[in-house]
């Protein structure tokens, strides 16, 4: 009885590759149809599963999805959520759907990654994560909700040399930056050293430095939610030229709503050193460590949760 999980990417360049169980009996291939990710087997170090539905079913206890990281100053010139929980669902609906070749950014969101893990199919291009196809033999869904975990950051991801202007209203989301990998990425709670930047700031970071911690603070877009739509994008900040999306405390209620509706495993994240501590509450974030537990995304999470779970 040996307690048995994996993380999973959600990236859709990754899960874009998911096969049909039915087809070749495996979850994530590579061009080639070879397994992406393998599964050693504890008392023999040599004998490796490769990763498939059966195994999901079988095996392993929780898959863990890492909803972030989906997009960075890295992988795009324009600006846009690292780890939406919807699709933006706006007016004028996402640019990147109508630019060939950028279409499946579009599809960069926690729900169509969920959704994707749980409706394996061959005909994976076409999916719809509010319609998906259940599996043709059993009729249910491949693998269960109660073995996936919802995975939240506890960071932003920024650019900078952001163009002026906006999308639907929504000032810095969607514009364009620079051609230069160097000159979009900017410097950010971590860098420094030899790597040079990357572009990843820590959430005690955004509210000690960047006006996360101002309510009302004009550059600070607390919820992407466009009117007629009650599905939400993502919070983010913009000062001067740069724009950094993370998550916050309403996002994350959306996201634990979420999984709760979805009768998903939990929630799992990354990293604790992303979220605040007593010290850093004490250098300067308007007054007593007192004001630590209400700050917290850890503190949230869990009381959101628990509130969820006490609740008749």
């Amino acid at each position: 009885d040996k307690e048995l999980s994996i993380a999973m990417p959600a990236g859709f360049e990754i899960i874009s590759k998911i096969m049909s169980p039915i087809v070749d009996n495996r979850l994530l291939v590579d061009e080639t149809g070879d397994p992406l990710v393998y599964m050693r087997n504890p008392d023999d170090p040599g004998d490796e599963y490769t990763v498939s539905s059966t195994t999901a079913l079988e095996m392993l206890n929780y898959i863990h999805i890492m909803n972030y990281d989906m997009v960075s100053a890295y992988s795009e010139e324009n600006t846009r959520h690292h780890a939406p929980l919807y699709g933006y669902e706006g007016l004028s609906g996402d640019p990147a759907s109508s630019i060939p070749g950028k279409e499946f950014l579009s599809k960069f969101n926690s729900h169509y990654a969920i959704q994707a893990y749980r409706y394996v199919h061959s005909d994976y291009t076409g999916f719809d994560p509010d319609n998906p196809v259940l599996d043709p033999v059993t009729g249910i869904a491949v693998i269960p909700a109660s073995k996936l975990t919802f995975g939240v950051p506890m960071y932003g991801r920024g650019f900078k040399s952001v163009d002026s202007g906006s999308w639907d209203g929504y000032e810095g989301l969607f514009q364009f930056t620079d051609d230069s990998v160097r000159r979009r990425t900017p410097k950010g709670t971590w860098d420094g050293g030899k790597w040079g930047n990357t572009g990843v700031f820590g959430y005690w970071d955004l509210l000690l430095n960047y006006g996360g911690d101002q309510e009302a603070a004009n550059n600070y877009i607390r919820r992407v939610s466009p009117p007629n739509t009650v599905r939400p994008y993502g919070p983010y900040i913009t000062t001067g030229d740069l724009f950094i999306g993370f998550d916050d405390k309403e996002s994350l209620t959306d996201k634990i709503n979420y999984l709760v509706e979805q009768d998903m495993a939990g929630i799992m994240f990354w990293d604790v050193t992303g979220d605040l501590s007593q010290a850093q509450v004490h250098q300067g974030m308007n007054g007593a460590a007192a004001n630590y537990p209400a700050k917290s995304l850890i503190h949230h999470i869990a009381e959101t949760l628990e509130n969820h779970y006490q609740s008749p």
